[in-house]
């Protein structure tokens, strides 16, 4: 598929955008299947690893990311630096992008554990303001059934007036790693989710040269 050219779009088109469905043929272009978009929207009841105590998750999860990356993790982050080359400011990314590139950030900094276990989709800002979160990027909502999957909620007005490319970080989904791993545990902003996310950030830089960000850079506009 030949790639499109860049089009900076004004903020309130691309928040109109958000209301479109992805479609691996049309939009932004990122490598992805109608599967991973389709599994993202329709999810069915899934199975869940035993929950483990957060600490623990952190562990996994920091051990994962200091790991060599396998060859499917090499080609993840291809086409993700590949996108970023492409889209380096907010107002560049299609609304598309993240739930496109969603299987390839899983894989690459969560070892997959939301594959299956996650929806993810647009939300009108008026959501985020009724949960007195107006300045989220996004937002999260646990299970209420043991075999329901974890929604996550994208807050279009804030992530397309955000300002700055390296803030595309703040997607990772890291309270949904924390909601599958640790579900008897409410860890919040707890230490471990803090660890969790320096180490996912410090990734980040080794991948795409980003600066490092300092705590609370990382937990501005973080989910909740």
């Amino acid at each position: 598929m030949p790639r499109r050219r860049r089009i900076r779009e004004d903020f309130h088109d691309l928040v109109a955008l958000c209301r479109h469905k992805a479609d691996p043929d049309t939009g932004t272009y990122y490598p992805c299947t109608r599967a991973q978009l389709r599994d993202l929207r329709e999810l069915a009841e899934t199975r869940f690893p035993r929950p483990m105590h957060p600490d623990q998750a952190c562990c996994r999860l920091v051990q994962y990311l200091r790991r060599a990356p396998t060859p499917k993790v090499e080609a993840a982050l291809y086409r993700i630096k590949d996108a970023l080359s492409l889209h380096m400011t907010p107002e560049e990314w299609y609304p598309d992008l993240i739930l496109k590139a969603f299987d390839d950030l899983d894989l690459a900094f969560f070892g997959h554990k939301l594959a299956g276990r996650t929806r993810a989709k647009w939300a009108p800002h008026s959501k985020f303001e009724a949960i007195g979160a107006p300045g989220a990027l996004g937002a999260t909502r646990g299970r209420e059934a043991p075999f329901e999957p974890i929604q996550i909620y994208l807050n279009a007005h804030e992530v397309f007036s955000f300002g700055s490319a390296g803030h595309f970080r703040q997607m990772w989904a890291t309270h949904a790693y924390f909601d599958i791993m640790s579900s008897n545990h409410n860890e919040g902003h707890g230490p471990y989710f803090r660890a969790a996310l320096r180490a996912i950030d410090a990734k980040w830089h080794d991948c795409f040269h980003y600066a490092l960000a300092d705590e609370q850079e990382l937990l501005i506009g973080g989910f909740d």
